[in-house]
């Protein structure tokens, strides 16, 4: 749990954002005037008024960010959208990190989304732009014409040889993948 999220409270948070658990799409709940102060020249009243009528039913925490996650402003602090789904879904704030399944940054349904230590949010990556094989951890080694393979695991870099042909070298890593726990998604291509 983050900072921000321990200044906010789920049931708090319940009353200010609905989820369509489908979906995992959010919406803004009407605000009552609790959620307001004046300002000098505006009333709470005014403030709850004018928010209700701009804001009320409208997606909620639905802006892109720069790394492709959906997040948003909540009480004048930013939060990820896929730990606001998890807290409004389970009725508590994540403890770890939430992984997307499936690899989407913007599919935020609860069926996709699970709480999982950052070592395992680590095997489940999709495979990375850069990649020139199309296979995560193998590599073309040009010198030698043959392909090297490499895995991490628990950040730490495992090689495991170099082999004549692709299909050796992704059975190689495979059977790597299936004893060190990683996910079934692991390097697959992104939705």
């Amino acid at each position: 749990m983050t900072k921000d999220e321990m200044l906010l409270p789920v049931p708090i948070l319940k009353t200010l954002i609905s989820l369509d658990p489908e979906s995992g799409n959010m919406t803004w709940m009407k605000r009552g005037v609790e959620h307001f102060r004046a300002d000098g020249t505006r009333t709470a009243e005014n403030f709850c008024q004018a928010w209700n009528k701009r804001l009320c039913g409208k997606p909620a925490v639905n802006s892109k960010q720069g790394m492709g996650y959906l997040h948003g402003c909540i009480f004048w602090r930013k939060y990820l959208a896929h730990r606001v789904v998890w807290a409004l879904h389970t009725g508590s704030w994540p403890e770890h990190t939430i992984d997307h399944i499936n690899g989407c940054k913007t599919d935020n349904r609860p069926a996709n989304l699970r709480d999982v230590p950052h070592k395992a949010n680590c095997k489940n990556q999709r495979i990375r732009v850069n990649n020139t094989s199309g296979h995560t951890g193998i590599a073309f080694d040009e010198k030698r014409n043959k392909f090297i393979v490499t895995v991490a695991v628990d950040f730490k870099t495992l090689h495991l040889g170099r082999f004549e042909t692709i299909n050796e070298a992704v059975e190689a890593r495979n059977a790597s993948y299936k004893a060190n726990g990683f996910h079934q998604n692991h390097g697959s291509i992104s939705a």
